[in-house]
């Protein structure tokens, strides 16, 4: 608890790189809380600039002690934000998180699927908590800016896909219904008689007389 006069900024003070990592990592974690989102290991040390996503056991703990100090001083419980952050193996959080929610040993003790349901309740009570901002400034620390930057290039390279594959159907389909000259398939009777995908040609099954849909396909071939 920080004394008379003292600020709890101290909480998460201190110039080793740990601590500069830590005042570093809780804007981001607080934007993810913000998404209700949790975050890979590899992907906040990738932010982070860390070569080695182990060192971040060492950040998240001072940054898990920072939140237990700010939550006397406020009389209140702050839920534990770094179990945002879970390995892509099991998705789960590092065994650290078992000081933040029972006793370490007592958790390491605990069944796979308690420590899931554990976890579960804690990640609720994380993106349901609205004082993160206040958090930060009771840190003296701004904000993270939401970087959409990834998800927007995702997008627009799965729109172009998209686009490009309705134009081809589109072509095909054209090209079925002007009876182009540079179609490879005109004039056969194979099964692959007709363009893919043409919405105008159903599939061809077999070549009976008695069989309607060819003699519709068969009619249609020998009209080219």
């Amino acid at each position: 608890m920080a004394k008379s006069g003292e600020s709890a900024a101290n909480y998460i003070a201190g110039d080793k790189l740990y601590q500069e990592r830590a005042r570093a990592a809780l804007p981001l974690l607080v934007r993810q809380a913000s998404q209700s989102a949790t975050v890979y290991y590899s992907d906040l040390a990738a932010e982070l600039g860390m070569a080695n996503e182990r060192n971040l056991n060492y950040v998240l703990g001072y940054v898990g002690d920072a939140m237990e100090s700010l939550s006397k001083d406020w009389k209140e419980t702050i839920p534990p934000i770094q179990c945002l952050v879970i390995n892509k193996r099991d998705r789960m959080p590092g065994e650290g998180i078992g000081w933040f929610i029972t006793k370490k040993e007592d958790f390491r003790k605990l069944p796979r699927k308690e420590q899931r349901r554990l976890v579960k309740l804690e990640l609720e009570k994380v993106f349901a908590y609205r004082r993160w901002p206040s958090v930060l400034k009771a840190f003296g620390l701004a904000p993270a800016k939401a970087d959409y930057s990834k998800v927007a290039a995702k997008a627009k390279s799965i729109g172009a896909t998209e686009n490009r594959g309705r134009h081809r159907s589109a072509a095909k389909a054209k090209a079925w219904n002007t009876g182009s000259s540079n179609s490879s398939w005109r004039g056969t009777r194979r099964s692959s008689a007709f363009p893919p995908n043409s919405p105008a040609i159903p599939s061809i099954r077999c070549y009976r007389a008695t069989c309607s849909m060819c003699f519709f396909s068969m009619a249609r071939t020998a009209s080219l």
